[in-house]
C-alpha cells in the first residue's frame, strides 16, 4: 500500500490534462506564481499580523477587498464560507429564533444553526414544470412573493437567508427582496460563495451593492486563489464590530498564511485585470449556449460563467454521460441525477471550451430518459435540529430499518452540499428513497 495515497491519486488525476470544467477558478493556470505561496507558510509571528486581531497587512487587505466590493467592512477567512456563514448566524442569533430560507440551503449553514439554537422557515423551492420554466424536476430560485409570505408568516425573524447563485448557477432577485427586508426590518443576508465573480461582469452586481446586510464569497470557486480563501462583506453597521470576533468562535486558531496570502496576491489581478479576461470568455460561452440550444439541449437559465443542462433527456444516465465527457478530457464540476455543471473562469483556455463544445457536439442521441426530480416532500420534524444534533444518535446503513427514525445530523452528497434531510426531521419512506438515489451510504440518527 502507498505511504502517499492522497498525494498519488491528485497526481494520477493532473496527468490526465482534463479541461478543468470545475473548482478552483485558477484553473491549475493561476496569474501569479503559486508555488512561491508555500515558501511562505509561515504563522502569526511579529510583522505579518494575526487574524482574528488584524490591524496591520491582513486589515490593509480586507479594506482592498471591501472598496472592491463596496462593502462596510470585509474580513478575511481561510476557512471558506463556512466559516463566514456560521459568522453571519452567529451575529443574528441574538435578534431571534428563527431564519427564513429556502430548502435549498448548504448544509453548512444548517449546522451553524443547530449549534447557535436557530430553527429555520423552511421555504420550499417551486420545482420547474417545463424547459421555459427551467430544468425540468429541478429546483428554481425563492421568488419575491415566497419571501413576502415568509415575511407575514415570521414576523419575528432573526434573518432572511439567501443562496444567490445557487450550486447550479440560478440567481435570486436580491435588489426587491433587500427592500422587502429593510421595510420589515430584517437582516438579508445572502449565501454568494458561488459570486465572488459576478461584479466583474457587464450587467451583474455583488449582494453588497444590491442591498444585502451581509454577505459570504468563497473567493476560490471562480477566482484564481487558493481552496478555501473566501471573504466576509458586512454592509449593515451594526454587524461590524462583532464580526471578527463571530468568525473567531468558528474558526481554526492556525488560519492557512498561504491560503491568505494568495487572496492578497490575486487583488491586482481581480483589481485591473479580471474583468477584461474574463469578457471573451464569456462571450464564448454565451455563444456556445446558443449552441446547444440548438442541438437540443435543455439549459438552466445561470449566471454567464456557468453553463448547466440536462442529458437524461438526451438518453444518458450519470455514468454514461461522465465517461463521455471524461472521453473527451472534460471535467464537470457536478454530474448528478441527469444534471451537468460546468463552471469555467477567464483562467479558462479556448482549447478547453474548444474540448467541451467538440464533447456535447459529437454526443450521440439516444431513446429519452424520463427527467428525475430534485426536491422529495417536507417530512414531519419531531425535534428542533439543536436538541437532535446534541442527542445521544447511531449510525445506521440506509434500509428500511430508518423509516420512522428522527435524523441527528444533516445528510448530503458533496458536491453540492445542499441537505436531503436536517436534524429532528422523520425519514419517510419517500425520503429514504431520495437518499438512495443520492448515493447515501448511512445516517446518523437519534437514538
Amino acid at each position: 500500500m502507498s505511504e502517499t495515497p492522497l498525494w498519488d491519486a491528485v497526481e494520477r488525476f493532473r496527468k490526465k490534462k482534463r479541461s478543468a470544467f470545475h473548482m478552483p477558478g485558477h484553473k491549475y493556470n493561476p496569474p501569479y506564481d503559486m508555488g512561491v505561496l508555500f515558501d511562505h507558510d509561515i504563522t502569526e509571528v511579529e510583522g505579518v499580523d494575526s487574524l482574528y486581531h488584524a490591524a496591520g497587512p491582513i486589515l490593509k487587505t480586507e479594506k482592498n477587498y471591501a472598496r472592491l466590493y463596496g462593502s462596510r467592512a470585509s474580513f478575511l477567512s481561510a476557512g471558506g464560507s463556512t466559516l463566514c456563514i456560521q459568522a453571519m448566524l452567529a451575529l443574528v442569533a441574538p435578534r431571534g429564533k428563527k431564519v427564513i430560507l429556502s430548502r435549498m440551503v448548504h448544509s453548512s449553514a444548517v449546522a451553524a444553526m443547530a449549534l447557535l439554537g436557530l430553527e429555520p422557515h423552511w421555504i420550499w423551492p417551486e420545482v420547474a414544470q417545463t424547459p421555459e420554466e427551467g430544468l425540468p424536476g429541478m429546483a428554481l430560485p425563492i421568488t419575491i412573493r415566497q419571501i413576502s409570505a415568509a415575511l407575514n408568516e415570521c414576523p419575528d425573524a432573526a434573518a432572511v437567508y439567501l443562496t444567490s447563485p445557487d450550486y447550479m448557477g440560478q440567481t435570486e432577485p436580491i435588489p426587491a427582496i433587500a427592500q422587502l427586508c429593510k421595510a420589515a426590518g430584517v437582516p438579508l443576508l445572502v449565501d454568494n460563495a458561488h459570486g465572488a465573480h459576478l461584479p466583474f461582469l457587464a450587467g451583474w452586481e455583488h449582494p453588497i451593492r444590491q442591498g444585502a446586510d451581509m454577505c459570504c464569497d468563497s473567493l476560490h470557486k471562480t477566482l484564481p486563489v487558493l481552496t478555501g480563501a473566501a471573504m466576509l462583506h458586512v454592509a449593515n453597521p451594526d454587524f461590524v464590530p462583532c464580526a471578527r470576533q463571530a468568525m473567531a468562535l468558528f474558526g481554526s486558531t492556525s488560519p492557512s498564511y498561504p491560503i491568505m496570502l494568495s487572496a492578497d496576491l490575486a487583488f491586482p489581478y481581480l483589481k485591473h485585470s479580471y474583468a477584461q479576461e474574463a469578457a471573451p470568455v464569456a462571450a464564448e460561452l454565451n455563444r456556445l449556449r446558443r449552441e446547444l440550444k440548438n442541438q437540443g439541449f435543455a439549459l438552466a437559465k445561470t449566471e454567464p460563467m456557468r453553463i448547466t443542462l440536462e442529458f437524461r433527456s438526451l438518453g444518458y444516465d450519470d455514468a454514461e454521460f461522465g465517461h463521455w465527457l471524461r472521453s473527451h478530457k472534460v471535467e464537470p464540476e457536478f454530474l448528478e441525477g441527469g444534471v451537468c455543471v460546468l463552471l469555467a473562469s477567464p483562467r479558462s483556455t479556448l482549447k478547453d471550451i474548444a474540448n467541451l463544445e467538440t464533447a456535447l457536439r459529437q454526443l450521440p442521441r439516444l431513446e429519452p430518459r424520463k427527467p428525475l426530480t430534485f426536491l422529495p416532500q417536507p417530512p414531519p420534524v419531531r425535534l428542533t435540529m439543536r436538541q437532535a444534533a446534541l442527542a445521544p444518535r447511531a449510525v445506521l446503513p440506509l434500509g428500511e430499518k430508518l423509516v420512522g427514525r428522527i435524523a441527528a445530523l444533516p445528510v448530503s452528497a458533496c458536491p453540492p452540499g445542499i441537505p436531503l434531510v436536517v436534524p429532528g426531521e422523520e425519514i419517510t419512506p419517500g425520503l429514504l428513497l431520495h437518499l438512495k438515489k443520492s448515493g447515501v451510504k448511512n445516517v446518523c440518527v437519534v437514538q
